[in-house]
């Protein structure tokens, strides 16, 4: 559906204005993310409106996506796929944070594990943005610097006495991770996780 759309208006707005085809369907592809990009963000603002909670889910959303752009991770094959996804991931590590008053060094052993683990598994690349070597490294060394980014914020976060956003950004890390540990297991065993995807 989202994919007709972009079709339509490139078609509607922009026919004949490309050099060739590959340059036509790279434009197409850059409005179709750009569609699901802002369709995302306002479905998120909904629903953080609705629950009261939109807080939360800007501070868990923003620490993923820093991550996720460099490190990849579990990509779902349509957009409804991937925006419940994340829905559901969000969504419980608000109740998480609402309803789990255990100690914050749970949360602090947490934040370093996943962190680690991050910067052990990146990047992943995907069929939609296949890495070469070169871009490999260059990911692992972003990856690195905006994880540890990540955790120095949210540790100082935690001795500002800020708890909400050290934890939502704790368990944004821990999300990210788990989007992680399947692909890299595949890859461990040589397959390509795309092929077979969740």
């Amino acid at each position: 559906m989202i994919q007709k759309l972009a079709n339509r208006i490139r078609k509607k707005f922009f026919q004949g204005q490309f050099k060739d085809e590959i340059e036509e369907a790279k434009f197409e592809y850059g409005l179709l993310l750009f569609i699901e990009t802002l369709l995302d963000i306002l479905g998120f603002i909904v629903i953080g409106l609705l629950l009261g909670c939109l807080d939360h889910l800007a501070v868990y959303l923003l620490t993923f996506a820093v991550v996720r752009l460099n490190a990849g991770g579990y990509h779902a094959k349509t957009f409804i796929g991937c925006f419940a996804t994340i829905t559901v991931m969000a969504l419980t590590s608000v109740g998480i944070l609402t309803y789990y008053n255990g100690p914050l060094f749970v949360y602090l052993t947490l934040g370093v594990l996943s962190g680690g683990m991050i910067m052990i598994m990146a990047p992943l690349d995907s069929i939609s943005k296949p890495l070469s070597e070169r871009q490999k490294r260059r990911c692992k060394v972003k990856t690195l610097y905006f994880t540890t980014g990540i955790m120095a914020l949210s540790f100082v976060l935690y001795v500002l006495g800020y708890l909400d956003g050290f934890k939502m950004m704790t368990l944004a890390l821990m999300g990210q991770m788990l989007s992680m540990i399947p692909i890299f297991y595949k890859y461990k065993k040589g397959e390509k996780y795309y092929e077979n995807v969740i």
